[in-house]
């Protein structure tokens, strides 16, 4: 985050994400809020009947990004943590999403025994968004804005991004490098 700290508007790539392990996605959503701790999502464990619940962090390591454009891409093949990451950025207001919806794959599961041959597998636990107040199982993460490839998906975020940023400096004088660089991603969406 260090890294892309003086950027104008980022970019995160989950299109071939196919999960992770908490608390992952609230550290790194961590960095798009202030100091203030936020509940970031609970889970519903239907066995136990707990819910636990994930914070964003005070602390972070690095400059926090903040007002300035995120987009994420997404696609068929994001799952899991990676979803959740979206999603919570999304109904936060947070990010756009770009891409095509996600997997849906929501729901913690868990292999039960059921004889010394057989084991079946049942989702156990669920998540609600402080939102929402709901997650995305089945119905997957849904872009902001749709699109028919993950190449197709990078160029229309960077377009995107540009636009942004050309009506900000719309009231300054150094447009042209920014135009240009505009019309030729446009002109490469186009061309598909």
């Amino acid at each position: 985050m260090r890294f892309v700290a003086n950027t104008d508007a980022l970019i995160i790539d989950l299109t071939e994400n196919g999960g992770g392990y908490s608390p992952t996605d609230s550290y790194l959503g961590s960095y798009f809020f202030d100091e203030e701790s936020v509940l970031w999502s609970s889970s519903y464990t239907r066995p136990t009947g707990e819910t636990e619940t994930e914070h964003t962090f005070k602390d972070v390591g690095g400059e926090r990004y903040l007002n300035k454009p995120v987009f994420i891409l997404v696609s068929e093949r994001t799952f899991s943590l990676g979803e959740q990451f979206a999603y919570c950025m999304k109904h936060f207001n947070k990010a756009k999403i770009v891409g095509q919806t996600s997997a849906g794959a929501a729901h913690g599961i868990d292999y039960i025994e059921v004889n010394d041959n057989f084991m079946i597998q049942l989702p156990l636990t669920h998540n609600i968004h402080p939102v929402t107040k709901t997650d995305w199982e089945g119905t997957g993460v849904i872009p902001n804005i749709n699109t028919n490839s993950n190449s197709q998906a990078i160029k229309t975020a960077h377009l995107n991004a540009l636009n942004i940023q050309i009506e900000s400096l719309k009231k300054q004088t150094i447009v042209g490098p920014i135009l240009k660089r505009y019309n030729k991603i446009k002109a490469e969406i186009n061309n598909h």
